[in-house]
C-alpha cells in the first residue's frame, strides 16, 4: 500500500534531518507511522545515520558526509515516487538480536543473499532503471 501522506510526511523529515534543521530526537519523534513498508524501511535505514545516545544536529562535525548527503536525497526521491518497496523484508529486531548474538556473522551470511534480490547501490530502488526514471520524473516535474 502507497500512504501518499505518510511518504511526504517522511520526505520532509529527511530533508531536515539531514540539513540539520531538527535533531534526530525530534526526527524519530515526528516519524509519521505507517502501513507503507517503504517508509518503514527508510526509517530504519536512517536511523543508522545518527547516534540514539544523545540528541543533537547533523551539523557541523556531526555533518552528513556528501556520500550520505546522496543517498538520503534517493530515498526523498523514492519516497516521492507511488513505486511500491520492492526489496524483501527482513524482521528488524530478530535480525538485530542474531547479529549481536553472532558477532555480526548472521549480517555476513545474509548480505550476500540480499545484494542479489536487486541492485543496493540504488536502494530503495529495485535497480538503476528505476532510479533513473524517477530522477527523470522528478525533473520534468520541477521544471
Amino acid at each position: 500500500m502507497i500512504d501518499r501522506e505518510g511518504r511526504r510526511k517522511a520526505a520532509t523529515l529527511l530533508r531536515s534531518l539531514a540539513s540539520g534543521r531538527i535533531t534526530n530526537d525530534e526526527f524519530a519523534d515526528r516519524w509519521p507511522v505507517s502501513p507503507d513498508s517503504a517508509v518503514e524501511e527508510v526509517y530504519w535505514a536512517a536511523w543508522k545515520l545518527y547516534s540514539d545516545l544523545k540528541e543533537y544536529r547533523l551539523a557541523g562535525p556531526d555533518r552528513l558526509t556528501k556520500a550520505e548527503r546522496r543517498e538520503v536525497a534517493r530515498w526523498v526521491v523514492f519516497l516521492r515516487t507511488d513505486l511500491p518497496y520492492s526489496w524483501p523484508r527482513l524482521p528488524k529486531l530478530p535480525s538485530l538480536f542474531a547479529g549481536i548474538v553472532t558477532a555480526g556473522i548472521s549480517t555476513w551470511l545474509v548480505t550476500p543473499w540480499y545484494r542479489r534480490q536487486g541492485d543496493l547501490s540504488s536502494w530503495p530502488f529495485i535497480n538503476q532503471a528505476q532510479l533513473n526514471q524517477a530522477l527523470a520524473h522528478d525533473n520534468r516535474c520541477a521544471t
